[in-house]
């Protein structure tokens, strides 16, 4: 459109130029309105640069977006590559706890036996999920994506698995002496005489777990949009 409009100009400057010369009284015309005709000209010519100088920007910015785009490409199919499905089945582990953030099921109050009824209830209802908190997380694809989380998403996810190391770590222990009851054993004796610590560390590691995993699922479902946006 452009290319046209310009041999267009030229084409009608140039019959101007010859009108000029043959007829006379254009040459009387174009005397009397020099400097209007000039001006006018002017401002033509500013138009078709600042139309051109845009166009040219344009597709500077079009080129400029693609090779952003190539560059991160290899980055975002690394993310997208670590983000799913794990942080859909992360989604489903914190559906699955449930019950513990909400509060429905409450620690005991202070009571040794009731204390123990509920680590026991615990470990046997969610320890399994537990267990795949660190298997999601332990994937090698997600391993492999971490290069590339920001700063606050590293934090979540290592203060995450330090708490989630305790929490299975004290379920399987608790189960095994559970399972294997005998009160004669000096091994359950000192078990259940320190049971007190034992479940205080239980529960803060529990509630520190689910608090973790919720913001690591926030802070990833961010950076898949960070990603996302570079590629557009």
């Amino acid at each position: 459109m452009m290319r046209y409009m310009k041999w267009a100009g030229i084409g009608a400057a140039l019959g101007a130029l010859v009108g000029i010369a043959i007829f006379p009284v254009w040459q009387a015309w174009v005397n009397q309105f020099q400097t209007l005709i000039t001006g006018i000209a002017a401002v033509l010519a500013a138009t078709i640069t600042i139309r051109t100088m845009e166009r040219t920007d344009r597709e500077s910015e079009r080129r400029h977006r693609e090779l952003v785009s190539i560059q991160t490409r290899p980055d975002r199919l690394k993310v997208s590559r670590a983000l799913f499905p794990q942080i859909q089945d992360l989604r489903d582990i914190h559906f699955e706890l449930s019950d513990l953030y909400d509060g429905k099921i409450e620690p005991p109050p202070g009571d040794d036996t009731r204390e123990w009824s509920w680590v026991t209830e615990v470990s046997r209802r969610y320890l399994p999920r537990f267990d795949e908190i660190d298997r999601v997380l332990s994937r090698h694809q997600f391993q492999q994506g971490i290069v590339l989380f920001d700063g606050p998403t590293t934090r979540y996810l290592d203060e995450l698995m330090e708490q989630n190391q305790v929490v299975r770590y004290t379920l399987h222990r608790h189960l095994e002496i559970v399972d294997a009851f005998d009160p004669t054993s000096n091994d359950h004796y000192h078990y259940h005489d320190g049971f007190a610590d034992v479940f205080e560390t239980a529960f803060v590691a529990i509630m520190l777990t689910v608090q973790l995993l919720k913001r690591l699922i926030a802070s990833l479902e961010f950076t898949d949009r960070s990603y996302a946006v570079q590629g557009n």
